[in-house]
């Protein structure tokens, strides 16, 4: 899968192609590209430090994993608007992938709200993500 960013003035936009040439048009990804160039623009992460796309053993994939000091650092989940399991049982499995791959952060996104949490016995609900430049 590859990801393409296009900047112009006041416009940037995405396109996410799998091996087929196949561009994603879903809400799904509309959502993902829009988090993404958020990530990069106001966050100031990388785009070769942010993966599409990461499988996380058994416990499935996990939609975006931004990577700091070569190491995962946010996981995020970008929600359908009609998927069938509750915002508590996707932070719940955030949580577990989330230990698994031993990051600080998580965020779970959607159409109508983004919900961010900070790792540490449990996970704690933060009003925003760091910046790149801050420290873990």
């Amino acid at each position: 899968m590859t990801t393409q960013i296009y900047t112009m003035p006041n416009l940037t936009f995405f396109i996410i192609k799998d091996s087929g040439e196949i561009v994603y048009n879903s809400e799904k990804e509309k959502l993902r590209a829009n988090f993404l160039v958020k990530l990069i623009e106001e966050r100031g992460y990388q785009e070769k430090d942010i993966k599409l796309d990461i499988e996380v053993g058994d416990l499935g994939f996990i939609d975006l994993v931004v990577y700091k000091n070569d190491k995962p650092f946010i996981i995020i989940d970008v929600r359908e608007p009609n998927q069938n399991q509750t915002d508590e049982q996707v932070i719940n499995n955030l949580f577990i992938k989330a230990q698994k791959l031993d990051v600080p952060y998580v965020a779970l996104i959607s159409r109508f709200s983004r919900r961010f949490f900070k790792l540490s016995m449990a996970l704690k609900s933060i009003s925003v993500l760091p910046f790149a430049t801050d420290g873990k």
